[in-house]
């Protein structure tokens, strides 16, 4: 079931809030990239993404970006992070054999 995005709340003239669903893509251990990468979106000026409720809460530029241009990255961006993931989690360091 999809967490229902929150629509976005303005913080002065320019910038907007919003929390934005990441499921799939954010593990405790990535959740600075799923910050980066979402920061280096156009007009994105601060992200905090929460591994435990799977959400990413963005502040952003509305002359630069939109929240539906957001949640369109996010979904083209989940299949190639869940692929990564996978290909990850399938490559085990070799055991030292008892050295």
């Amino acid at each position: 079931m999809a967490l229902a995005e929150r629509p976005a709340s303005v913080a002065g003239d320019r910038e907007a809030t919003t929390v934005l669903h990441v499921g799939g893509l954010l593990y405790a251990g990535e959740k600075a990239i799923v910050e980066g990468a979402l920061t280096h979106r156009p007009g994105v000026v601060a992200v905090d993404a929460n591994p435990v409720a799977q959400t990413a809460t963005v502040t952003f530029d509305r002359n630069q970006t939109s929240v539906e241009e957001l949640r369109r990255w996010v979904e083209e961006w989940r299949l190639p992070l869940r692929r990564s993931v996978r290909a990850r989690a399938r490559v085990r360091p070799a055991s030292a054999g008892g050295i």
